[in-house]
């Protein structure tokens, strides 16, 4: 599909710039003829030639109309076959738990997943209880985003069950099931909209517990020198006046505010600098104590704040020993000494 689309932009340009070129030659030739019979004068054939180009440009808009449907067509035939997708129905394999209720316990139970025949993720298993503070690593391609993916419910596992409370999630909707949750994304989105409806969308809170949240995450000064400690000051489209660090801690803090059972830290840190990486590993170790907090990372340098790390690598999940986190750490600490970071 992107060949034909790539053909037809080429097919279209080159048509374009024919017609332009001949047209243009067109009116020169027939403008010198004008000016040597006479009836034009040479600044009435510059003039003639200048005003053309107003109709030269509808002329090459009306050609360039099929190829913007032929690049419209594949969107629109995706966009139709998912509206015809059947709704998602689960069986209710038990009574489900009411929205916002209590997780005791969380797990992945002999959870695969693959795009292809080879599985990209074979025999996860893992549980987590309110409290516990599990770090996962793993190279780059190893499948961390996809994990992330099947324990949010934006992918369902081909085998294997995710279980809350011990019972089968299957039976939960979508509305109960990511109530569960509350998730910073490597990249997240905010609305061109005030701090305060980006934070706390549902306003169920006070100024004082946003300001809470925004100090707790290490956004307090930031939040005093940027918006002058008001929470009604409008931030552009998708945050697009903070830096890459502003924006985590932002989201950060709305995940703070959502107080879900479950929260999920998806490469937090990765724009912080020094002081507010270290102020986060702090936040971390003490910072959610009746929740169940998932940490996803490329840093080893903060691996023992965890009650558990675990290693995703060639679609396995392995939960490392305190001598192999060990062996992590040193290993992080002389790298970031050799780069002088």
């Amino acid at each position: 599909m992107n060949k034909k689309s790539a053909l037809y932009s080429c097919y279209n340009q080159t048509l374009t710039r024919l017609l332009d070129s001949l047209v243009q030659r067109a009116l020169y030739i027939y403008g010198v003829f004008l000016f040597m019979q006479g009836e034009l004068s040479l600044g009435g054939v510059m003039a003639f030639i200048s005003y053309s180009g107003y109709v030269l440009g509808p002329i090459t808009a009306i050609m360039s109309i099929r190829y913007m449907f032929s690049s419209i067509r594949p969107s629109l035939k995706r966009l139709n076959a998912f509206f015809g997708l059947a709704e998602d129905v689960r069986p209710k394999l038990a009574p489900p738990e009411p929205k916002g209720c209590a997780v005791s316990s969380f797990a992945l139970r002999g959870v695969q997943f693959s795009h292809t025949q080879d599985a990209l993720l074979e025999d996860i298993n893992f549980t987590a209880s309110p409290g516990e503070k599990i770090a996962i690593i793993g190279p780059n391609g190893s499948g961390k985003p996809t994990l992330i993916d099947l324990i949010l419910r934006f992918a369902r596992p081909q085998r294997g069950e995710i279980l809350v409370n011990g019972r089968d999630a299957a039976a939960l909707s979508d509305e109960q099931y990511w109530s569960l949750f509350a998730v910073v994304d490597q990249e997240p989105y905010f609305f061109q909209d005030t701090l305060r409806h980006n934070l706390d969308p549902a306003g169920r809170h006070t100024d004082a517990q946003i300001v809470q949240a925004l100090t707790r995450c290490g956004a307090a000064d930031f939040f005093q020198e940027r918006f002058h400690g008001d929470l009604n000051h409008v931030i552009q489209f998708d945050a697009g006046d903070l830096s890459g660090g502003e924006r985590k801690k932002l989201a950060i803090a709305r995940a703070i505010l959502k107080d879900a059972p479950i929260v999920i830290l998806d490469e937090a840190a990765a724009d912080y600098d020094f002081q507010a990486e270290l102020h986060l590993s702090r936040m971390v170790s003490t910072g959610f104590p009746d929740q169940i907090l998932i940490y996803i990372t490329h840093n080893y340098a903060y691996l023992d704040i965890f009650d558990r790390v675990y290693q995703l690598t060639q679609g396995r999940l392995r939960e490392l020993t305190q001598p192999e986190i060990l062996d992590f750490k040193t290993k992080a600490f002389y790298a970031h000494a050799a780069t002088g970071a």
